[in-house]
């Protein structure tokens, strides 16, 4: 799905202003792809900070429910820490800022699945999914997929 009016603004809503009530919306959006053919969901992380803001992880939530529909677990082996939001910011700014965001949650890593699909709201340049991807890969994760609400056209 393209990101543009409306479906922008009903992520807007969804981020920041807690309309939960748009999950199903989303879910049922990102259900028309191929259920990936995978051993576990990573949502995106949220740093503490954002977490305690929004009162959500806005991916986590999504996370949950593909997670029933495609029954397939959720693997939370990262965590983030706080950094400037990405909203504003260039592509190079963003590679920038996510240098270091990511970390290992090494209570969740006891097993390793070879094929995992991380789920965010939206792909703007890439640059968290691909800090994340570096990420997984390092922890020995073989293939990384991804799904999104929305693609943003640059």
């Amino acid at each position: 799905c393209h990101y543009a009016w409306p479906v922008d603004r009903l992520i807007h809503l969804y981020k920041y202003q807690g309309r939960l009530d748009l999950v199903p919306i989303f879910t049922d959006l990102m259900l028309q792809l191929p259920k990936p053919a995978v051993q576990a969901i990573v949502p995106a992380p949220l740093s503490q900070r954002r977490l305690k803001q929004r009162g959500f992880n806005q991916s986590l939530v999504l996370a949950k429910q593909l997670s029933i529909q495609w029954h397939i677990p959720i693997w939370q082996p990262l965590q983030r820490r706080h950094t400037v939001a990405q909203q504003h910011l260039t592509r190079t700014e963003r590679l920038s800022n996510l240098q270091q965001a990511f970390y290992v949650n090494h209570a969740q890593c006891r097993v390793i699945p070879r094929k995992v699909v991380v789920i965010d709201d939206v792909f703007t340049t890439g640059s968290t999914l691909s800090m994340i991807q570096a990420q997984l890969l390092d922890l020995g994760v073989q293939h990384v997929e991804h799904r999104v609400i929305a693609k943003a056209e640059l």
